[in-house]
């Protein structure tokens, strides 16, 4: 009957060491699986903020390159209101389409993607702030060009260089935080 014990005793002890070295093992994968996707989340919203960037520059430049807007005069009003809104609008087009080509509305739609896909990421408040920033500029850019719209252009490239940095310096832990943090993007 002695043995009998023993071998229940050894039985019992391998099932619960191998429970226990299970749990511990799938614990220990649940951590190393939070982490890797920590990281890849990091690695997917550098790689959208890279393409938001890549996208919004040559929309910039091209817009700075555009003549200024020409100040509305009574005539033009007179002529807009006769036509009708849905003719301003074409010869509005045909007008930029003449000035920059069918490229300003296909990068624009490029800039309108990759901004979308970065807005739909956890972001610190100072990255989200300049890119607020940079597409209400692209946004005034595209209404009018002065001398003055145009020369805000490198502090805001600035802002969006170091809004770079900062995303490239968030740890995984932190950027799980920033998750968590945000309202609707449960990951």
């Amino acid at each position: 009957m002695e043995t009998w014990i023993a071998l229940a005793i050894t039985a019992v002890g391998t099932v619960g060491g191998t429970s226990i070295g299970a749990v511990i093992g799938l614990r220990g994968a649940q951590g190393i699986s939070r982490e890797e996707r920590a990281e890849q989340t990091r690695a997917e919203t550098l790689r959208a903020f890279t393409a938001y960037f890549s996208a919004l520059v040559p929309v910039v430049a091209e817009l700075r390159q555009l003549p200024p807007t020409p100040k509305s005069s009574p005539l033009a009003d007179l002529v807009d209101h006769v036509r009708g809104e849905a003719a301003t609008y074409i010869a509005t087009r045909r007008r930029l389409q003449q000035l920059g080509g069918h490229g300003i509305r296909e990068q624009a739609v490029g800039l309108s993607a990759a901004s979308l896909d970065l807005r739909l990421r956890p972001l610190p408040p100072e990255v989200t702030a300049a890119i607020d920033v940079a597409n209400d500029y692209v946004e005034r850019l595209g209404e009018q060009r002065s001398k003055e719209l145009v020369a805000e252009w490198p502090t805001i490239h600035k802002r969006l260089m170091a809004a770079n940095d900062e995303l490239r310096a968030l740890s995984p832990d932190e950027h799980r935080d920033l998750a968590r943090e945000a309202p609707g993007l449960d990951r």
